[in-house]
């Protein structure tokens, strides 16, 4: 059975990530909006991390860094 209000830690698993990086996309934008409980205590819905993807921008910063890296190295011939 599947938890429907997850942990930071919790989240960043079925995510696939680690801590350090769920709680950097945390403050972004597109990321799903957390549910408070309490003041000290946060979690997030199980459903809107599902629907949330993490590859594509993440993914893109590094073909974006390994393409600008590759360009630099090589000759451009007219």
């Amino acid at each position: 059975m599947t938890r429907m209000l997850l942990s930071a830690i919790e989240a960043a698993q079925a995510l696939g990530i680690s801590e350090r990086l769920f709680h950097e996309l945390r403050h972004t934008d597109r990321f799903p909006a957390p549910v408070l409980l309490s003041e000290r205590c946060v979690r997030w819905r199980h459903d809107d991390l599902a629907k949330y993807s993490v590859a594509p921008p993440a993914a893109q910063a590094i073909v974006t860094a390994q393409s600008s890296e590759e360009l630099m190295g090589q000759d451009v011939q007219p």
